[in-house]
């Protein structure tokens, strides 16, 4: 699990258990475990947490975060039912910090919310980085599948310099007065899967994601493999003309200087679709199937054909 997914699936198990309210409810009751101790409004917050953690049943990281702190037995049906029977009726925090089901309860949570402040204090620092999915982030995630492809240092560099040509060639059609700037690295992460953290102005790298993502519509529904003048076609693809002709560009293009730069923005973004590269949005984007799968069957597909045609041609020379 990469640095930046266990943060902000911490960060959802956080919110989705209520760890910080539930926290707060208890500390604020330590000073006078005598005092009084609202049993019933609490437990509303323990019925909540509850129906939350069986939802994220359906979520992989999620559970292996909290299998990993011990969640199921604090939270498996049996416990939990006499955790809220014994809370319900408590008028005093003394007659529940004692117990073993609540002090199992508030350790748990007291861990989710230790591990979550090491994790964005320690793991990522650029507090940016962990909001990456915001329309004026600027930061855009790359993810880079090795399952069908062996990533090398050789195919990193050249992941760089195919973002560096995307971003000089939209920069180059932009408004004279624009400075031109240089991408920042803001990530590298390793884990099941390689990320590749980008930094820019927020525009910048607005454009370039809205292009990723109409490539990677358009490569999906023409089987982008099954043609071999896909760069033409593409760029006649009216969505993707209207991107160049918007958001950073001076709008002065010609109509064959347009389909040009089309032309070459697609071979680019093809490029980097071939080296199992895709940004983090579309990455996460499940509908029937992942695309981070389709990217990978895609990619099987061409190395496959690119083997038959290599045996192809020794057929014919021998």
């Amino acid at each position: 699990m990469q640095k930046l997914d266990y943060t902000k699936t911490l960060q959802l198990v956080a919110d989705q258990l209520k760890s910080e309210e539930i926290m707060v409810a208890i500390e604020k009751g330590i000073p006078s475990l005598q005092g009084g101790f609202d049993g019933h409004n609490f437990t509303a917050t323990l019925l909540s947490s509850k129906s939350n953690f069986d939802k994220l049943a359906n979520n992989p990281m999620a559970m292996d975060i909290l299998n990993s702190l011990g969640a199921q037995l604090v939270y498996e049906n049996a416990s939990y039912s006499q955790l809220l029977n014994r809370t319900v009726i408590a008028d005093q925090l003394a007659k529940l910090i004692y117990d073993q089901l609540f002090y199992r309860f508030y350790s748990l949570h007291n861990s989710i919310r230790g591990c979550l402040k090491n994790a964005t204090t320690l793991l990522i620092k650029d507090d940016k980085v962990q909001h990456y999915e915001k329309q004026e982030s600027d930061i855009l995630i790359l993810q880079v599948d090795s399952g069908t492809l062996n990533l090398t240092l050789s195919n990193i560099i050249t992941i760089f310099e195919l973002l560096r040509d995307l971003t000089d060639e939209i920069q180059k059609h932009a408004s004279p007065d624009r400075q031109k700037e240089d991408l920042q690295v803001a990530l590298l992460d390793s884990g099941s899967e390689f990320a590749v953290g980008v930094k820019a102005t927020s525009e910048l790298l607005q454009t370039l994601l809205e292009i990723f993502k109409q490539i990677w519509n358009w490569r999906l529904t023409r089987r982008y493999e099954k043609n071999r003048l896909e760069n033409q076609i593409i760029a006649d693809n009216l969505e993707l003309l209207k991107i160049i002709r918007t958001h950073s560009f001076a709008g002065e293009l010609s109509d064959d200087e347009a389909k040009a730069l089309a032309t070459l923005v697609t071979r680019k973004t093809n490029d980097l679709f071939d080296l199992n590269v895709l940004p983090k949005q579309i990455a996460m984007d499940v509908r029937t199937e992942s695309n981070m799968k389709l990217l990978q069957e895609q990619t099987s597909r061409k190395q496959l054909k690119a083997r038959e045609e290599g045996n192809s041609d020794n057929s014919v020379q021998a």
